[in-house]
């Protein structure tokens, strides 16, 4: 028998012992965005500020909030449903996404074209998580983030591998839907964050983060992480990835028990883990130690012919349909799930992986077949999805996990109230906006569903009426005493729309306040000749 003492033992002992302290290790930065605590603040402030969109109403925060495992709790609400490929709401392909900007032109100009008209877009996958999207070497559901990041305004490359975080920063700021407008450029970017005040609609920020904003402007805040007050889209991305390698959980229970803590995860959660590895060949695609992140497969949650997947980044039938396989750490904070949200819980994707999936392709995962699950087996294997999973830093939002509260679509800052008035032979003129009323910047309200070539005014009064009144025939919620006053006017369009953009002073005494706006619109159809929108509250920000 060998004594402890044996070269042999303490070998073998210190080789178990860094095996298990290196069960999920983070990788390494690429060498041309080496990491400082400056630049990773710096990428904290940009990710969880809404001026980065071109609305002042999204953040990459509000699609990854680290309490929803990283991904947006708003997923499954009916304002987050996408039609799909058939373009049609209420069908089978539908698609719960992320809930982005009301579509504009490059001139603030609210859009109708598509789907969604003037309700807010949304996307046409799911997020993936941002918590451990470091592990992954190519992001999105297929891929096309990739290690090798190209600086969108060069066109050059800027790092030749390990960048995937980068390559994935600079899709979103410039997407149609998501947090631009159309049209939108890096330079209408950069010039923006030369303006305003950093996380100037967020709150409760955290103190690590105030601290190093302070009263610092985005031009300081950038000298001091890269040495000059240059603002690049290359920089911004540079930030933003140096931040989310922060975001790296290893804490699970799990983690615990392969690093030697046996009493880590409970019975039930070992019973799962062992399902997880055999009976149930989840590993064959979450793989030990990242649990997925590395390979594209094709589920059949949905037909391939609905998203091509891989297939639209490397052209290759054997790609066709496959997507990137989503890691599970923190996958019980994630509901609804797979790239559709069409999994409303843990138990439910287990019954699909049980029944071998929904639809059948060439590509399909050969390791998607029926399994044959007793109950009591899906209760352990949830139990091992459900908790043995979680970080508790995450669910808790401690270090490295904590955030600000964000702004955006709240109905504490601007909702509408009250109701409009229809003509005869329609529905009501609708109001709408997507704005924060954010002083000194801009705001765009507009009205859609009047006749075409109609006029149309829109009141403005610091005072409401709740209790509403009638006036030209149209039931008004504004007090339409002293202080009112009309800001804008002008002609509906071919598809009856107008939009107003105002320009909002920069005056701090008016911080707090409320504005209250209606449209009146002239309508030859209605008994009255007027008819109105319902009203907006807006919170002076």
């Amino acid at each position: 028998m060998l004594s402890l003492r044996h070269p042999l033992c303490a070998a073998v002992i210190l080789c178990a012992s860094l095996s298990a302290q290196d069960f999920l290790t983070p990788p390494a930065p690429p060498s041309g965005n080496l990491s400082s605590a400056e630049k990773e603040a710096l990428g904290m402030a940009l990710f969880w500020d809404e001026q980065l969109s071109s609305s002042n109403s999204v953040a990459c925060g509000s699609c990854h909030q680290h309490s929803a495992g990283g991904v947006d709790p708003r997923t499954g609400a009916e304002a987050s449903r996408n039609p799909g490929p058939d373009g049609l709401f209420q069908t089978t392909d539908d698609i719960f996404g992320s809930v982005g900007l009301v579509r504009r032109t490059s001139q603030a100009d609210f859009d109708p074209t598509g789907p969604f008209a003037h309700h807010p877009q949304a996307t046409g996958r799911r997020p993936g998580s941002t918590i451990n999207a470091l592990l992954a070497p190519a992001l999105f559901w297929d891929g096309r983030a990739s290690g090798t990041f190209t600086d969108p305004v060069s066109g050059q490359v800027s790092l030749s591998w390990g960048a995937a975080l980068e390559s994935q920063s600079v899709g979103p700021p410039m997407a149609d839907g998501e947090m631009a407008h159309v049209g939108r450029t890096w330079q209408d970017l950069t010039t923006k964050l030369t303006q305003v005040r950093p996380l100037a609609l967020a709150s409760s920020i955290p103190n690590r983060l105030q601290n190093f904003v302070g009263r610092r402007t985005y031009p300081e805040l950038f000298s001091v992480a890269f040495g000059t007050p240059a603002i690049t889209a290359e920089r911004i991305a540079f930030a933003i990835a140096s931040y989310e390698r922060t975001l790296f959980s290893n804490q699970t229970p799990l983690d615990n028990y392969q690093n030697g803590n046996m009493n880590a995860m409970n019975a039930q959660e070992v019973r799962g883990m062992d399902l997880f590895k055999t009976k149930g060949r989840c590993v064959q695609c979450h793989t030990f130690p990242t649990l997925g992140r590395v390979q594209f497969q094709y589920t059949g949650v949905r037909p391939a012919d609905e998203d091509s997947g891989r297939f639209a980044v490397t052209g290759l039938q054997s790609d066709y349909g496959k997507l990137l396989v989503p890691g599970l750490r923190n996958v019980s904070l994630r509901a609804p799930y797979f790239r559709n949200g069409s999994a409303n819980s843990l138990m439910d994707v287990i019954d699909f992986y049980d029944r071998g999936g929904d639809f059948t392709h060439a590509n399909k995962s050969p390791h998607i077949v029926s399994i044959g699950f007793s109950q009591s087996e899906k209760d352990d294997l949830h139990a091992f999805l459900d908790s043995a999973l979680l970080d508790s830093r995450v669910a808790s939002g401690t270090l490295p996990f904590d955030a600000p509260t964000l702004n955006g679509g709240s109905s504490q800052t601007r909702a509408t109230f009250g109701f409009g008035t229809a003509s005869g032979s329609s529905d009501a003129p609708a109001m709408v906006f997507d704005d924060p009323a954010l002083l000194g910047n801009s705001l765009s309200v507009g009205v859609h569903g009047g006749n075409p070539g109609a006029f149309a005014w829109l009141g403005m009064d610091w005072v409401p009426d709740f209790v509403s009144h009638l006036d030209f025939g149209v039931t008004c919620f504004l007090d339409w005493g002293p202080q009112h006053r009309v800001v804008a006017q002008g002609v509906l369009d071919s598809n009856g729309n107008l939009t107003h953009v105002a320009q909002l002073p920069f005056n701090p005494a008016l911080r707090g306040q409320s504005v209250y706006l209606q449209w009146l619109l002239a309508d030859t159809n209605a008994p009255q000749g007027f008819t109105s929108s319902e009203a907006l509250e807006l919170v002076l920000q």
